[in-house]
């Protein structure tokens, strides 16, 4: 008993935290989104997977009532989407975390004879062209929003994405063979967030949008600004807010350990 009042104590101060930065989203929409982000994910980490699946519910009926936002009041089959999008980023942390973390076993390093070793960089190579292929999707429907050329900035894309994605996964490689304690909810964090915008890109952009949009009413610039809030910026927040959670999880993980009286 006295465990679950105490999850559920950490739960009412992550979401407490959760609603505070929403204060700040006229300030910048990267703050509050980092942050709430990072809530989502520490309490995952800290409390379970009910905990960061009731706060993903929640946040956005509070940032909705606290912003007032007019898109999603014109349009509010929004709100199940962000909510949908929060859920699939706690779905990645929790599984990485709680079922892949307790098989990841003692540190070791693979050797290029070892199968695992050959799977892996089989998995990273296809999920960095995936990654790789995002990037330039969501870069090129930014490149039109500003009426840039594209040709140029395009080919600059693909060789920062592959490169980056490529080191992204080599330093992921080294962490699992060194430190998979680590590894896992990095991993957990880094599909979360990409999966969580694939979705939100998904429902919101290419569903709801342009179907509900055109009759919404809203001036013309809100709804072109729409489609990057929705794609760029979730997927900016949302790694952002996964390093802060990560580097905020690591001293929190002990602390958390030491018995109590």
């Amino acid at each position: 008993m006295k465990l679950n009042v105490r999850l559920v104590c950490r739960t009412a101060l992550l979401l407490a935290l959760c609603i505070a930065s929403q204060f700040l989203k006229n300030v910048s929409p990267y703050i509050t989104g980092s942050i709430v982000n990072a809530v989502l994910i520490l309490a995952t980490l800290s409390c379970g997977f009910l905990s960061g699946a009731a706060i993903s519910l929640i946040a956005p009926l509070t940032a909705w009532w606290i912003t007032g936002s007019p898109l999603i009041s014109a349009i509010p089959l929004l709100l199940p989407c962000i909510m949908l999008g929060n859920l699939v980023l706690v779905c990645f942390v929790w599984l990485f975390v709680s079922k892949l973390g307790q098989r990841a076993g003692k540190a070791e390093r693979l050797e290029l004879s070892d199968g695992r070793f050959r799977l892996v960089l089989t998995v990273a190579a296809v999920t960095s062209a995936l990654w790789a292929s995002l990037c330039i999707v969501f870069l090129s429907s930014l490149a039109d929003l500003l009426q840039v050329e594209r040709a140029a900035p395009l080919l600059i894309t693909v060789l920062i994405s592959v490169a980056g994605t490529f080191l992204l996964f080599a330093c992921l490689w080294m962490l699992i063979s060194r430190f998979p304690s680590v590894w896992s909810p990095i991993a957990g964090m880094v599909f979360g967030a990409v999966f969580k915008t694939v979705v939100m890109w998904l429902t919101i952009v290419k569903g709801v949008l342009p179907a509900y949009g055109p009759a919404s009413g809203l001036p013309e610039k809100v709804l072109a600004s729409a489609p990057t809030i929705y794609s760029v910026t979730q997927l900016l927040t949302a790694l952002l807010g996964s390093a802060l959670a990560f580097l905020i999880w690591l001293p929190l993980k002990k602390f958390l350990a030491k018995p109590t009286e």
